[in-house]
């Protein structure tokens, strides 16, 4: 994380409960947030279980290191299941409740790879490759203008220019927000469940409350944040403008 998201996220933890209702100001349990960091941003938006382990040190060669993290995964955190053995006992009415969280990464994985990836990497990227030159000048006029006529004239030139970009930002991006509402019933369901049934967590297993922290889909934000700014007038390149901006399909 940045420096600045990490202050941000620790703010909205101490001014934050669990439900996400602003409270006074509390002393921050580092473990729990570092927990409910690293759990929305595994899977955003549902309420986690968490076991947190001390990671050795690293010690030696790169081959040792990855050795002894390995002995450590294998020997000491797979000993300390998240969940009871009642999510493994055929018959049980809780039987298989772990596996739906498989289920919400596999609906996370269908909408990034068939809706978030072709809105960033094709629609909005060749927007910006297309309305790139009248927008940065456009922009840079802006910036230039001094008098409260040439600023006026200037504002008008860029909203004009802008205008069809944001459209097609906005075309773009509309089936990726409508294609949300699946996923996020889904994990609703999934928090609500767990909290009416805690004998499917092991002995001793914590939970990461999933609507304290603001850590879901932080690519369709930037989007989000963008076009606002653009709007406003305060800049004007892209989060998607460059060759190395563009997404990976997730495999």
């Amino acid at each position: 994380m940045s420096p600045k998201l990490d202050q941000e996220l620790r703010k909205q933890w101490q001014q934050r409960d669990e439900h996400g209702e602003p409270r006074k100001p509390v002393r921050r349990d580092e473990e729990q947030f570092l927990a409910e960091v690293a759990a929305g941003t595994f899977i955003s938006g549902v309420d986690m279980p968490f076991r947190v382990f001390d990671v050795p040190e690293p010690r030696g060669s790169a081959k040792k290191i990855r050795r002894n993290l390995w002995r450590f995964y294998t020997r000491k955190i797979t000993k300390k299941p998240l969940f009871s053995a009642k999510t493994g006992a055929a018959g049980s009415k809780l039987y298989g409740f772990h596996l739906r969280y498989l289920e919400i990464l596999q609906m996370e994985k269908a909408w990034y790879n068939k809706l978030l990836v072709p809105a960033w990497n094709i629609h909005a990227h060749r927007a910006w490759l297309e309305h790139k030159k009248a927008l940065t000048q456009a922009f840079n006029d802006l910036k230039k203008a001094k008098t409260p006529e040439e600023k006026e004239a200037a504002e008008k030139k860029f909203d004009q220019v802008r205008e069809p970009f944001s459209k097609r930002l906005i075309a773009a991006f509309d089936p990726v927000m409508h294609g949300k509402g699946e996923l996020i019933a889904a994990r609703v369901e999934l928090s609500i469940d767990l909290s009416k049934h805690p004998k499917a967590l092991a002995k001793g297993v914590r939970i990461s409350p999933s609507q304290r922290l603001d850590l879901g889909d932080w690519l369709l934000r930037e989007a989000q944040d963008y076009l606002m700014d653009l709007s406003l007038r305060r800049r004007v390149k892209p989060p998607f403008a460059e060759e190395e901006d563009l997404l990976f399909v997730a495999r």
